[in-house]
């Protein structure tokens, strides 16, 4: 009996590796490229293109549609193009990137700045044929919150790639325990609640379904959404004045309190130093012969002038304009800090704006040119 145990397990191991084999992913792979911006390099566009890029690639992950997501495939179009020496996105060369990242199908393009818009230009390449399966050109506002950017990129990868249509779509039905409100698919207006109920047509994945209503406090679910279901969400909102939403780290009250601190700082040692100076250059000219007083001419930076010298038998003059010298550069240091308390302090006292609007952002910047980052601060 022992010895028959070991080739039955081995059989039921084997059978499972078959099994495995048989239900593996067949689909064609897909790499999204990062988008280049072709017009003027700002930051808000660069913004854009990355925010376009990162919301294409979620919705390739999600797993529905023609396309499997090829891992491991997060490279920058321009990059690519500079690597292979491409000076446009010609067929051969971009099925050559495709190959490099062993994707069957890769979708790249371009975002262009049109005023107050941003034209999006995307294409779809079968790799293996060398041949363009599909062709999309949209536009968006250039102002577009990042939530709805991110709904705009994942509607143009569906749309480009036929991902709705093939991995099929749900339905969630909203019912609320409020008359009148909106409701949010990954905060991005979607629909009103009518009598407390909306209903929802959506592509396969997982969404933050939220409800706002006047008087109640925001409420936000996580839902997965599956082909040909038909989901029942409800949502009880509590009464309340204040929508739930998390709050953002407020940057400029530690900024102001940086500036104020450094501005406090270095002018009280600058206004030590010109002190120090100052009666430092008195006991030189209670001893010297010469009745010229001391003044800021007879430094020259940390060296002395050689009319100096002749006034100073004692040789402390250099100390003295070395004192001087970083008064100055203290002076100036207090003074900058103090400018830029001015912005800060319009920030936390005045203006006040929300604090989910502001972060700080560095996008790199790669150009056949030049190489950088952009660091770009939201409020």
């Amino acid at each position: 009996m022992r010895r028959a145990v070991l080739p039955l397990a081995l059989l039921v191991v084997w059978l499972g590796v078959l099994a495995g084999a048989a239900s593996a992913d067949t689909r064609p792979r897909v790499a999204v490229l990062g988008l280049e911006v072709t017009s003027t390099v700002d930051v808000r566009t660069t913004e854009l293109a990355h925010d376009l890029t990162e919301g294409m690639r979620a919705r390739a992950r999600l797993g529905s549609g023609p396309y499997a997501y090829a891992p491991g495939s997060e490279r920058e179009l321009i990059d690519e193009k500079l690597i292979k020496q491409c000076d446009n996105e010609a067929i051969g060369c971009m099925a050559e990137i495709g190959k490099e990242l062993d994707a069957d199908i890769i979708v790249y393009g371009k975002l262009d700045k049109e005023g107050k818009s941003v034209r999006l230009t995307l294409q779809l390449l079968d790799v293996q044929r060398k041949t363009k399966v599909n062709r999309l050109s949209s536009t968006m506002p250039s102002d577009a919150t990042k939530e709805a950017v991110k709904t705009f990129a994942r509607k143009a990868y569906e749309e480009l790639a036929g991902a709705s249509a093939a991995g099929g779509a749900g339905t969630v039905e909203v019912e609320a325990n409020v008359t009148d409100g909106k409701v949010y698919v990954d905060d991005a207006s979607s629909d009103a609640l009518v009598n407390g109920r909306a209903t929802l047509t959506l592509p396969e994945g997982r969404y933050r379904i939220a409800v706002e209503a006047p008087g109640h406090q925001r409420k936000e679910i996580t839902v997965t959404v599956k082909a040909e279901q038909v989901l029942t969400q409800a949502f009880e909102l509590r009464a309340g004045s204040a929508p739930e939403r998390k709050k953002g780290f407020d940057i400029w009250k530690p900024a102001f309190g940086v500036m104020a601190a450094g501005t406090t700082v270095f002018g009280v040692y600058s206004l030590y130093l010109l002190s120090k100076w100052k009666n430092d250059a008195n006991a030189i000219e209670a001893e010297k012969p010469d009745p010229r007083p001391i003044s800021s001419d007879d430094c020259d930076g940390p060296n002395i002038r050689a009319s100096a010298m002749v006034i100073d038998k004692n040789g402390v003059l250099g100390e003295v304009c070395r004192t001087r010298n970083t008064q100055i550069t203290m002076g100036i240091v207090a003074g900058v800090f103090a400018v830029l308390m001015i912005p800060t302090g319009y920030f936390v006292f005045i203006h006040k704006s929300p604090s989910e609007r502001k972060r700080v952002a560095i996008t790199p910047l790669l150009t056949p040119t030049e190489a950088g980052a952009v660091v770009n601060l939201t409020w």
